[in-house]
């Protein structure tokens, strides 16, 4: 038996038609498309990926610049006055209040102002022997210490009389007089020869 079959129409084809026009040829662009797809999805996600972490940046300062903004109003609504209580009225003491028993220094100290110091003469215009020596004593024992007891005559006047020489030494003055019990006191600073006090003595 013979394997050899005789040629059919397949094995044969058409001069006409092209030998594998089944198949496509290979495209030129396969190679290149992976690097452009990468070209263009690389950067978009770069781009989203950056736009992502912009709001998620934006959206934190955000939520940290929010409490300042409430101390603020915080502070400004602590800052408001707050109102005064309203003053109750006080109700008047029912005990009157005790006059004030403080004396002036003077009615105190009625000795304010004198001058133990002060420089006194005595002077005795009359014929009663020791009478200035007995005044000068007593102004002494009341504590003057500069004293002078002399006789004298030629003074126009016709009582006892202290002369002191300016208005300070005034209150010295009628402190004298009143030791030695005289009542006439006068200011003559010629008469002191223009210091102390002169106590004349002429009855």
């Amino acid at each position: 038996m013979s394997s050899t079959y005789p040629a059919d129409e397949f094995e044969h084809p058409g001069e006409d038609l092209p030998v594998g026009a089944h198949r496509q040829p290979p495209s030129r662009w396969r190679p290149v498309i992976p690097f452009l797809v990468i070209l263009v999805v690389v950067p978009l996600l770069a781009w989203g990926v950056s736009y992502l972490l912009q709001r998620r940046d934006a959206g934190d300062d955000a939520a940290q610049s929010a409490p300042p903004a409430v101390t603020q109003q915080s502070g400004q609504s602590d800052a408001r006055p707050t109102p005064s209580p309203t003053p109750t009225p006080t109700q008047p003491s029912a005990a009157p209040t005790a006059p004030d028993e403080t004396k002036p220094e003077e009615e105190e100290n009625p000795e304010l102002g004198i001058d133990y110091a002060l420089t006194i003469e005595v002077l005795n215009a009359t014929d009663i022997s020791g009478y200035a020596g007995q005044i000068a004593a007593d102004l002494e024992a009341a504590g003057f210490t500069s004293v002078i007891a002399d006789n004298t005559s030629g003074w126009i006047t016709e009582v006892n009389t202290v002369f002191f020489t300016s208005a300070e030494q005034e209150a010295t003055a009628h402190q004298v007089a009143s030791i030695a019990g005289i009542d006439s006191v006068v200011l003559d600073p010629d008469a002191t020869g223009g210091e102390g006090i002169v106590v004349l003595l002429v009855e």
